[in-house]
């Protein structure tokens, strides 16, 4: 196995703080904790939109693993956060994911090929690593359902054809030696309409607790000689690897449908999301109910005059093992930074209803975790003081909380004030416990703490 220890100095800090974080989640609110390091490069751009978020996967029982250029770290269920070897020396920023089991894959493009790893959380170091697909690979998502089969959703650049693209998916039993083949969802040049699909919008996969696989993914059709069509599309498979048919769920030829999320609970209950951009944007929302299979007509959950803030790394959407739904965003109006509220929106998969949006608060980089009894807890990033035009003084990171079918509580700040942070992930362990928040903050720190 190919493996690197990655920063030194990261991951000293990662092994000293597990006393810092063993505190119960629901205590007195403890100071950041500084993880590490990461490279701030960056000396004229400001900060938030120029870096990548860390990654941060998290199982209902707890285990976790937590990624950002240099360290990698895990959390097996109940226990501390330790240090661990990268799989690979050519894994900077994988795909990560963490199955209810405590079994981790990381995934990643290297020069030659895409990649993948295993980890039992808990149990020794990463498996050999296996080859997946070939280095035209782009976008990848990663999941791991409850008994330890995996499955990677990616975008494959057509040779030949800048601008086109497939989406594939392949599966990994628990135990296997290898992954199976490929399957080819959409897309290519074999395609009737000579469609596409962005890479803008990257594709979404997600495990119900029978080992049924849900994707989806933005589609760009442009026919010869005919005006163009944005498609959101969805495909689903059973355990044993079949698939359906893919089914739009909404399609537009005057609105750009991009930033597609997708949630799916135990039972099979599914959220999908996307944004219809242009003028007087809106983030729409369709439901698929287990008891009645298929993709209800979408629903318009949220609006915007100016749009909403969606990068890849961006987490909006959880749903709970009884359909709960939840979706979080910050939506940009007219009024600048000091403008921008944080909207969660509840609604259910079981009966397609949405409740109106709430404001959490008010900033930029909303990123949502919730858990299977419904708990969620939202973090974004305030900006303070300094030029309209230019970087803010201050940029603090604060989180608030939801206990299952209930409001969200107060808000708390995790950054003193005076600093620049953000980036911030979050993640909730078994019924809300064990919540972690992990931040950037300029000049090269990477920080941690457990909103009570």
């Amino acid at each position: 196995m190919r493996v690197r220890v990655g920063e030194v100095a990261a991951l000293a800090a990662a092994a000293a703080m597990s006393a810092a974080l063993a505190a119960p989640a629901r205590g007195a609110l403890p100071a950041p904790v500084r993880l590490g390091s990461w490279a701030d490069t960056c000396s004229q751009c400001g900060g938030p939109f120029y870096f990548s978020r860390p990654r941060l996967a998290e199982a209902p029982g707890g285990a976790a693993i937590a990624e950002w250029p240099g360290a990698l770290i895990v959390r097996r269920a109940g226990g501390s956060w330790q240090p661990l070897p990268e799989p690979s020396p050519e894994a900077p920023g994988p795909s990560l994911a963490v199955g209810p089991g405590a079994s981790a894959v990381a995934a990643w493009s290297s020069a030659r090929e895409v990649e993948t790893a295993f980890l039992q959380i808990g149990h020794g170091g990463w498996s050999r690593t296996q080859a997946v697909a070939d280095p035209r690979a782009e976008a990848l998502d990663a999941a791991v359902d409850a008994h330890g089969n995996a499955a990677l959703v990616w975008l494959d650049r057509v040779p030949g054809e800048p601008h086109e693209a497939v989406v594939r998916v392949c599966r990994h039993r628990a135990g296997a030696n290898g992954w199976q083949a490929p399957v080819t969802l959409a897309g290519g040049p074999a395609s009737p309409a000579r469609r596409y699909v962005s890479f803008a919008g990257a594709p979404r996969l997600a495990f119900d607790g029978r080992g049924r696989l849900t994707v989806l993914w933005e589609e760009t059709r442009r026919p010869a000689g005919k005006r163009g069509e944005w498609l959101i599309r969805s495909a689903t498979s059973s355990a044993q690897g079949r698939w359906s048919a893919a089914a739009s769920l909404a399609r537009s030829s005057s609105r750009i449908l991009y930033g597609p999320a997708l949630a799916v609970d135990r039972r099979g209950d599914a959220l999908a999301t996307w944004i219809a951009g242009g003028a007087g944007a809106v983030m729409e929302a369709s439901t698929w109910a287990a008891r009645m299979p298929g993709w209800r007509a979408p629903v318009r959950v949220l609006r915007s005059e100016n749009g909403f803030e969606q990068t890849p790394s961006d987490t909006r959407v959880s749903i709970a093992d009884d359909g709960q739904t939840l979706v979080a965003a910050s939506v940009f109006g007219g009024s600048g930074r000091a403008g921008i509220p944080v909207q969660a929106v509840l609604g259910s998969a079981v009966t397609g209803r949405w409740q109106k949006p709430v404001s959490v608060g008010v900033g930029t980089e909303a990123t949502l975790a919730g858990d299977a009894q419904g708990d969620a807890i939202l973090a974004w990033v305030e900006a303070k003081g300094g030029p309209a035009a230019g970087p803010p003084a201050e940029q603090l990171v604060a989180v608030a909380r939801k206990p299952a079918h209930g409001r969200w509580g107060h808000v708390e700040r995790l950054s003193p004030s005076g600093v620049r942070d953000f980036k911030p992930v979050v993640a909730l362990g078994a019924r809300g416990e064990q919540a972690i928040a992990i931040w950037l903050r300029r000049g090269g720190s990477v920080l941690a703490a457990q909103p009570r």
